[in-house]
């Protein structure tokens, strides 16, 4: 009963994160990667509707439904009674016992809502799905039918729950470094250290971690996962030497302001990189990984601007110009 559970999890899981990840990987492809010629903008819900309805004999029955009710995917009439699987299940018939008396009973419904149960929710996608499909069977036992708007209505609802409970960690002043020397020999010796960090721990050097993710969707191979784990090592690594950096008095905020960036850029990179094992926790990622990019971006033209004001200028064989030319 367990290894059940755990199957229609998975297939419920997979159809709504693969639809939402499409969504976003696209919007990404949009705005920050101009090389990116072929991808198009999709459209909200309509286009979400579309991968999470696949419904592969047209019985009327999403293909995660049909796991659910343990009916034939590629069967229209799963038990030859002469009426469809989706139309049985809408009047609340069993599509797995001959009509005409094939009324699903409270005691039936219960026990399909009981294999949910099984499962024990160690990851958040296993918390999600049991939820999904214990709300969905409420529904179905109040002679209820889910439309579109509910589907959307739960889904988004259980994804925006989850995500509230998240949040990288924050570092303040207490974990900096500090430096009373403000002169310009300690802000050059802070900005060529800065950039030695990323000279040595170069994130461009590896793959781009949403073209993997976008490779990970498309072949369903977690290898392509793989990728990500260089660029969560380097980042970590740029993360643990900045927090040991000694920071002069009037750049802390700066450097603070980069700090968290980076920690919440890592968290996303972490949550994308668990794609083959927990798909909530993918989908969340993904759905603030373009944010948490951006705002990075942003933290290191303070930095820049921060030099500029300055009047710190590093030549090319320094360290520091990794920074002020751009990461």
């Amino acid at each position: 009963m367990q290894g059940h559970s755990h199957k229609i999890n998975r297939v419920i899981i997979a159809s709504i994160v693969i639809a939402v990840a499409a969504i976003l990987i696209s919007v990404y492809f949009r705005f920050f990667d101009e090389g990116e010629k072929n991808a198009e903008p999709k459209s909200g819900y309509s286009e979400t509707a579309s991968l999470t309805s696949k419904d592969s004999d047209g019985d009327g029955l999403f293909d995660w439904e049909e796991t659910l009710w343990r009916t034939n995917v590629n069967e229209k009439d799963s038990d030859g009674d002469g009426d469809s699987d989706g139309d049985e299940v809408r009047i609340n018939r069993n599509p797995l016992k001959k009509g005409p008396d094939d009324k699903f009973t409270a005691e039936e419904l219960k026990a399909i809502e009981l294999q949910t149960s099984d499962i024990y929710g160690k990851t958040e996608t296993e918390k999600f799905s049991r939820e999904f499909l214990v709300k969905y069977l409420i529904s179905k036992k109040q002679d209820e039918e889910l439309t579109e708007e509910d589907r959307k209505k739960l889904i988004d609802g259980l994804i925006e729950a989850y995500s509230k409970s998240l949040t990288a960690k924050t570092y303040s002043k207490s974990d900096l470094k500090i430096s009373p020397d403000e002169s310009a020999t300690s802000l050059r010796n802070y900005g060529n250290k800065l950039g030695a960090l990323f000279i040595v721990n170069s994130p461009q050097r590896f793959s781009n971690e949403m073209a993997s993710f976008k490779a990970f969707l498309e072949s369903e191979n977690p290898i392509s996962l793989r990728e990500i784990d260089p660029l969560i090592k380097s980042y970590k690594a740029v993360l643990t030497g900045s927090l040991a950096l000694d920071v002069p008095e009037n750049a802390f905020i700066i450097h603070l302001a980069f700090i968290n960036g980076l920690s919440q850029y890592i968290e996303s990179l972490e949550a994308l990189r668990a794609g083959d094992t927990d798909a909530l926790r993918a989908t969340w990622g993904i759905s603030v990984h373009i944010n948490n990019a951006e705002n990075l971006k942003k933290n290191l033209e303070e930095i820049k601007t921060y030099f500029s004001q300055k009047n710190i200028i590093f030549q090319q064989f320094e360290s520091g110009s990794a920074i002020t030319t751009g990461v």
